[in-house]
């Protein structure tokens, strides 16, 4: 029978047609098998289009609905009485070929508006037998063949169904009827998701835009005591590129997901899924005010208020009876290369925060986590307040046990390099500090269980390079190169935090006492006015602050305890801004330690340290001090024994008005502090002052020094001064001593600033002065580095007595490495007679053929004696074994040969001593010429050091040293 259809009802489209029916009765086998019979039916071309109509009613309405109200209706006034009675038996049928090809199905949704389109639908059905056995065969007598034997395959079928999007469903497998049993195989390949996405969009902000799914499995359904019983095996489900978005960009990105041996037992109620794997998760979420902008996309839109309905009717005991829970195992989870990013504009004016390189795998997890869960983890840490950050700024992993059900977890954890400056942004509001760099990092054992409240963590910690500076004056306040902590016990359930020892390497702090008698620490928190008003910024509505009640149970005050703070090479700085002139003092070479420092009343640290100004004098601080007390409590007695007070000429010429020639201070200072009572006392003792000549600053005080110096000094040119200083630290009232005391002071703590940073401070720059970088390989100065060059010239120009000396330095991986590729360069260019190469020539950059490709080729071949021949051989087995399935792109084996013997020829080339020494001198060279010719440095006062005979590696620059005449 040729083509046939049924048009819809307005007759606007075909709603079923075929093009092509062929159907053969089996006449002779329907009376021997006394079973209908067919030879075969043949359908192609058949075609179904469905389309789900706007209806007003709740109910939906498609467009094949006309059909089934017709046909219900004449059955309700033909038998209005009748009732079916459900058959025990399935009548008998055979056929012995039944395919349905070339078929095509439509579907409309008008609501949804998704439109879905299938072809090349198959569909075979062989050997068909109603009341065959095929799956559950009976047990044949003794001696006899089994049924399988004796009877051809019944009831297979396979049915191949092609999307639009080239994606196809597959089955295949066995059946029979009576007992119902099913089994066969399923795979579902390359099935875009965005076409069915129509039907879920209402549900969820979200938009899906890419996706794409392969499923594969074996299953199996019987019919068992009137109940269906059902199982998968071996399956396969991918999900790959998934992609959502919100109206305007991608929100969340998915490269992979995997699940393998995927087994189902509806018998046991048991999922088991060998594997789950997710590669390539990426997500960029914003966090604000109104909350975080991936929860509201993909929270669930509600469903729209239904009328009341009547209560339900009891359920039945049997349908009382709950049922027990399905059980899923999942025997691995694997994440990989996942990349998280937030904007977090919630608590700031906007941080971009990013966790990637992140990778994670458990063990066994089950669904009714009736057994902990085994995990490791591990991420990079980044983030940016400008721009998306790139460069990870710290790596965490941890390893341990969660047990979900009882709300237990413990491991370990490893924090390496967190630079804390990230931090900055939330200190901002209520401190004025500038965390300008530190890198953290922890290694230890931690459990928590939260319904107990406790908290335990126990390892060690370090925090190195820390810089933080004084936001008022952009000035260091406190920094060390490195802090560790070698044994550290949090218990959250006792409030304490335990230090054994706590090491610092080279820290430095900066107390300032202004002229209102304020130090630099006083303000560090910002006031709370300023606090109030940020916060009311962070957050528009007003938090309800409850006034706790007299019965309520007071917490235990946290505990702090640490048992010795070690220093080493550490260093200080002190001005005292109060006096009139200023005093200021600087320590180098700062030893000892802090013992016993406890947050408990009435405790005393002991303090003993000892130090050197510049280098040689001698400092002490021994005392007793307990800064965790409130209010806290000091008695230090300070010590500086025979300070030069040459080495102050820069601060006593400026101030003073007058260098010194020859002197030395020692000064001894006693300061009790205790109730915000102050009691100090200064005994200053100067041997041997002379003044030099007048410095002629318009900034030194006039005051008649040489007269008060003569007459202060004894018979053996000692000057021996005290101060007595006491006061309320609430309302200070200091009286002091000397006039001439002060003056004196002024000029010994201007002297204890280093050299260069004197020199920086006098152009107003943070700049290291002293060092002079290179970029490898080169001797050429950058605009940078002149411009530092610059701010020294201009500095030294105020100071004609201090000379320079250079000293050229390289770093003997970087430099040989650009000197290496300069040899191999030049030698290229030469060997091919061109008169300049690429600008952008390299490894991978090396053309495919021409004088160039010559050139390498013969250079490659005498240098290291291997034939470029043999080298391609080699790599075109590489690409070989990479694709073995695939020929090696000649274009590919070019560029790989290239790369391969150019890098060879450039880690042959050798760069000998001389040549980094001379690259040394050179650079040397060119900070002497730079000083001299650009900035006006007279010759005389710049000396080059040898840079060649103790050459050392260090870093590409050259390093600056002060002396005098």
């Amino acid at each position: 029978m040729s083509y046939w259809g049924i048009l819809t009802q307005d007759r606007q489209e075909n709603f079923a047609g075929i093009g092509h029916l062929e159907l053969e009765l089996s006449f002779w086998r329907s009376v021997f098998h006394l079973t209908p019979t067919i030879d075969h039916l043949y359908i192609e071309q058949p075609q179904l289009t469905l389309e789900r109509l706007v209806s007003s009613s709740d109910q939906s309405r498609f467009s094949f609905s006309d059909i089934v109200d017709r046909l219900a209706s004449r059955q309700t006034e033909t038998n209005p009485e009748q009732k079916t009675e459900t058959a025990t038996t399935i009548p008998g049928f055979r056929s012995r070929d039944i395919h349905l090809s070339q078929g095509s199905f439509q579907f409309h949704d008008q609501i949804t508006g998704a439109r879905l389109a299938y072809h090349g639908l198959d569909f075979s059905l062989q050997q068909l037998d109603t009341q065959a056995l095929t799956l559950s065969l009976p047990q044949p007598a003794p001696g006899k063949s089994s049924e399988s034997e004796l009877k051809p395959q019944h009831n297979k079928y396979t049915v191949q169904i092609t999307g639009a999007d080239q994606g196809q469903l597959q089955l295949s497998g066995q059946f029979q009827l009576q007992p119902l049993e099913v089994s066969g195989n399923l795979s579902l390949q390359s099935m875009t998701l965005a076409p069915f996405w129509p039907f879920a969009a209402k549900m969820i902000p979200a938009r899906l835009t890419g996706g794409v799914i392969d499923f594969h499995s074996d299953y199996h359904l019987s019919k068992e005591q009137n109940r269906f019983v059902y199982s998968t095996q071996q399956g396969q489900f991918t999900l790959q590129q998934l992609v959502f978005q919100d109206a305007q960009s991608p929100k969340v990105k998915l490269s992979r997901l995997a699940l393998d041996n995927i087994g189902l037992n509806s018998s046991k109620q048991q999922i088991d899924i060998a594997q789950l794997q997710l590669s390539g998760l990426w997500t960029d979420a914003l966090l604000n005010r109104q909350g975080l902008d991936l929860q509201r996309l993909f929270t669930p839109v509600p469903d729209k208020p239904e009328s009341a309905s009547p209560e339900p009717a009891s359920d039945t005991p049997e349908q009382q009876q709950v049922s027990e829970p399905w059980l899923v195992r999942l025997h691995q989870l694997q994440m990989t290369g996942t990349d998280l990013n937030l904007t977090e504009q919630q608590q700031t004016d906007g941080v971009h925060w990013r966790l990637h390189h992140m990778s994670l795998s458990t063990g066994e997890i089950l669904s009714d986590l009736s057994q902990p869960i085994d995990y490791q983890l591990a991420l990079d840490i980044t983030s940016d307040s400008h721009q998306h950050p790139e460069k990870p700024r710290g790596h965490f992993t941890t390893q341990g046990t969660i047990d979900a059900k009882a709300l237990q977890a413990s491991g370990d954890i490893h924090l390496q390099q967190l630079d804390i400056s990230q931090f900055q942004p939330y200190l901002q509001p209520y401190l004025n500090l500038q965390l300008s760099h530190g890198l953290l990092s922890t290694q230890g054992h931690f459990s928590v269980e939260p319904s107990n409240h406790t908290a335990l963590y126990q390892g060690k910690a370090a925090l190195n390079q820390l810089m933080i500076k004084d936001t008022r004056n952009r000035q260091p306040l406190l920094k060390w190169e490195s802090m560790a902590i070698d044994a550290i016990k949090f218990d959250q359930a006792a409030q304490q935090l335990t230090i054994h020892e706590m090491v610092l390497d080279k820290p430095y702090a900066k107390i300032l006492i202004a002229k209102d008698r304020k130090t630099n620490i006083d303000d560090i928190v910002v006031s709370t006015k300023a606090a109030e008003k940020s916060e009311k910024a962070a957050s528009p509505v007003k938090p309800k602050v409850t006034e706790p009640s007299q019965t309520t149970e007071q917490q235990p005050s946290f505990q702090l305890e640490i048992g010795a703070i070690r220093v080493r090479h550490g260093s200080a700085f002190f001005a005292d801004q109060s006096l009139t002139p200023n005093f200021a003092s600087g320590i180098e070479s700062l030893e000892g330690e802090i013992s016993h420092l406890s947050s408990t009343p009435g405790t005393k640290a002991l303090v003993n340290l000892t130090g050197k100004i510049d280098q040689y004098a001698p400092v002490t601080v021994k005392g007793e001090v307990n800064p965790l007390s409130s209010p806290p409590y000091l008695d230090l007695d300070v010590g500086f024994h025979s300070v030069e007070l040459t080495s102050v000429n820069p601060y006593s010429g400026t101030y003073a008005g007058y260098y010194i020639d020859k002197g030395q201070l020692s000064l001894g200072l006693q300061y009790q502090l205790e109730n915000n009572q102050l009691i100090g006392k200064n005994h200053i003792v100067i041997d041997q002052l002379q003044l030099g000549k007048a410095s002629h600053s318009d900034q030194a005080l006039n005051l008649p020094l040489k007269l008060a110096i003569a007459l202060l000094q004894d018979r053996n040119g000692v000057i021996d001064l005290g101060l007595d200083i006491s006061g309320d630290l609430d309302n200070p009232s200091f009286s002091f001593g000397s006039i001439i005391m002060t003056a004196l002071t002024n000029m010994i703590a201007k002297a204890v600033t280093a050299p260069f940073a004197l020199l920086a401070g006098l152009v107003g720059s943070d700049d290291e002065l002293n060092i002079v970088r290179f970029d490898a390989g080169s001797a050429v100065l950058s605009d940078t580095e002149k411009d530092r060059l610059k701010k020294l010239s201009s500095a030294l120009t105020d100071r004609p007595k201090l000379r320079v000396s250079a000293e050229g330095l390289v770093s003997f991986a970087q430099d040989s490495q650009v000197l290496k590729e300069m040899k191999l360069k030049q030698e290229l260019q030469r060997l091919s007679g061109l008169e300049t190469l690429p600008a952008d020539l390299s490894a991978s950059r090396f053309p495919a053929s021409g004088p160039l490709a010559d050139t390498l080729n013969k250079l490659f071949q005498d240098q290291l004696q291997i034939r470029p021949a043999e080298e391609r051989l080699k790599v075109e087995q590489r690409l070989q074994d990479e694709n073995p399935e695939g020929t090696p792109d000649p274009k590919v084996v070019t560029t790989r040969l290239h790369i391969g013997m150019y890098n060879q020829l450039l880690n042959a080339q050798t760069v000998s001593h001389d040549e980094l020494g001379y690259l040394a001198q050179r650079r040397a060279q060119a900070v002497k010429a730079f000083l001299v010719n650009e900035t006006g440095l007279a010759p005389e006062r710049i000396f080059l050091l040898d840079s060649k005979t103790e050459l050392s590696d260090n870093n590409s620059q050259v390093t600056l040293t002060l002396s005098t005449d």
